[in-house]
């Protein structure tokens, strides 16, 4: 037997407790015995399990959210919305709120925003024409001085990870930067998809069923609002022509309904939009379709981008590339008897691949560092797929073979790979200029976005959120702006409209953005800091990641 107060004198408590159950006996001493295998308990969600935890890491986790007592109402609001008990929300405490959330942003530098040392590649001859790519050399990851990513997509927008990924990724970083360093604010990445908050939902409930494995990483609940901003005299035409301008809305509660009065018909038009853009395909090339046993479907769509059917961010490269790959799948390869029956004779069934998959590994069966830099003044994308497509077959064909038997099943597949029909090649083509041409029966048109007050002044009536302006430096096209107007004055006229229609809830600035579409401008750069000091907004940063890491820019 051992006494409270012995136990409170244990001088590795958090290791003893995670070893060992602790039970009262009627005389009031505690009883010591090892921890058994974990009982399921009863489930926290309706349709996902829920292990048991250490018996210290709940109270561990309630001791931290006493420092942000705000931010405790915010994750029982989110579980009595999902109908599940307030008094778990020790389980949601890696979920950041708004009062932690801002100790941290004025406890970080601008190098805590960055991966590294950043390049600019030119990119004249590739996918982002006159696009500058940034590239970083991550010293900052390896240095761990890398400590927030507040602007990450997931694949229910435009980004290549699924919203497990991301979390594994970060939980990951954290736990050596805490390992390391010591760090007393742990490492944040924020979800910010375009127009959904659906990456939201999904990171509460992998959060909340093992609440232990993230506990040195913060992560805040968001999304990246697209909307129309037209109060500025340094547009042109505001009424006919506005400035897109994305804003950032975090530690916010996805299941208030506000959300779907704000985001909801505009989603369900856009989905319908997607739609009608597939039946025009199947229409439009039902010869070419027929002849290569190919039928476009909406739902096999969203293989290539799940956004599709959950968010209205820009979907024509989405529309074509699925338009484009899946032709080029079906008619080089499921319509490729020589090719088919070489590979069944070898084990393989053309069912057994993923059309998918030379398209999200690319740049590594390409051997370049990032899709953006491939040359693409002799080949399209789908060009660039086809190459893609034939090394996962070879790859697929020839794993785990010895090298002559991989060099001869190399050698078969190259004699059967075949040249495209120029049929196939002129849908190819008006694939390529109908998804972007305005008019074209393939051109999926954008539903009118949200006017930047609308959606300001909404979100700050919601329950919880907070806002920022994203990547200020980007939001000015000068095709918006007056003759000579003046871009510093353009950023004071937003910062202004935005702490007017969001008041207390309008707070930051992305001023430490990391992934500028052009070398940034240090004059420009500086005036929007001066701006935003003025307004009174703290500045934050990001990288706005895309991509397959959570340090990429």
């Amino acid at each position: 037997m051992i006494n409270k107060a012995q136990l409170l004198c244990n001088t590795d408590k958090s290791k003893f407790l995670t070893k060992n159950f602790i039970s009262f006996k009627s005389h009031g001493e505690l009883a010591i015995e090892p921890r058994p295998e974990p009982e399921p308990l009863q489930k926290f969600f309706p349709d996902t399990f829920t292990r048991t935890f250490p018996i210290g890491i709940k109270q561990v986790f309630e001791r931290q959210m006493q420092e942000f007592p705000k931010d405790i109402e915010y994750r029982k609001t989110i579980l009595t919305n999902m109908g599940l008990n307030p008094q778990d929300s020790w389980k949601l405490r890696p979920v950041t709120g708004a009062q932690e959330l801002n100790s941290i942003v004025k406890s970080l530098k601008p190098e805590n925003y960055s991966p590294g040392k950043l390049g600019y590649i030119s990119t004249s001859n590739t996918i982002r024409s006159n696009f500058k790519v940034v590239s970083s050399d991550k010293r900052n990851v390896k240095n761990y001085k890398f400590a927030a990513n507040l602007h990450l997509h997931t694949k229910n927008s435009d980004g290549q990870l699924t919203v497990q990924q991301v979390l594994d990724q970060a939980a990951e970083y954290a736990d050596k930067r805490a390992e390391r360093t010591g760090a007393s604010v742990p490492f944040v990445v924020a979800i910010t998809d375009h127009d959904t908050v659906n990456g939201d939902k999904q990171a509460i409930e992998i959060i909340a069923q093992n609440p232990e494995k993230y506990r040195n990483l913060r992560v805040v609940l968001g999304i990246e609002n697209s909307t129309l901003f037209r109060d500025s005299g340094q547009l042109k035409d505001p009424d006919n022509n506005p400035d897109e301008t994305h804003m950032l809305a975090y530690c916010v509660n996805p299941y208030e309904e506000a959300w779907q009065g704000l985001l909801g018909a505009k989603i369900d038009e856009s989905v319908q939009t997607k739609k009608r853009v597939i039946q025009n395909a199947n229409a439009k090339f039902s010869k070419v379709l027929g002849e290569n046993k190919l039928t476009y479907d909406f739902e096999e769509a969203q293989k290539i981008a799940p956004s599709l059917g959950t968010s209205i961010c820009d979907a024509r490269g989405y529309m074509k590339d699925y338009l484009q790959l899946r032709l080029v799948f079906a008619h080089m390869v499921e319509n490729n008897k020589p090719l088919v029956r070489f590979m069944q004779n070898h084990g393989v069934r053309v069912s057994e691949l993923d059309f998918v998959k030379p398209r999200d590994d690319m740049a590594k069966n390409l051997g370049v560092e990032n899709v953006a830099q491939l040359d693409y003044r002799n080949h399209s994308y789908w060009g660039h797929y086809y190459n893609s497509l034939k090394k996962y077959i070879k790859d697929t064909l020839t794993a785990g073979k010895p090298p002559e038997d991989k060099r001869n099943l190399e050698s078969g597949l190259d004699s059967r790979f075949k040249s495209f029909d120029p049929e196939v090649l002129k849908v190819l083509s008006e694939i390529e200029r109908g998804c972007f041409e305005t008019g074209s029966p393939l051109h999926p048109i954008r539903p009118e976005l949200n006017e930047f007050t609308h959606a300001v002044s909404t979100i700050a009536g919601m329950g919880h959120g907070v806002m920022g302006i994203a990547h200020p430096e980007l939001i000015y096209p000068e095709d918006c702006l007056k003759e000579g107007a003046s871009k510093e004055q353009f950023i004071r006229d937003l910062f202004a409209c935005f702490r007017q229609n969001g008041g207390n809830r309008a707070i930051f600035s992305e001023n430490n953005y990391q992934a500028g579409g052009k070398k940034p401008d240090p004059d420009f750069l500086k005036a929007i800091k001066n701006a935003s000091s003025e307004a009174g907004l703290l500045s934050t940063g990001s990288l706005d990641t895309h991509g397959k890491s959570i340090s990429d820019v």
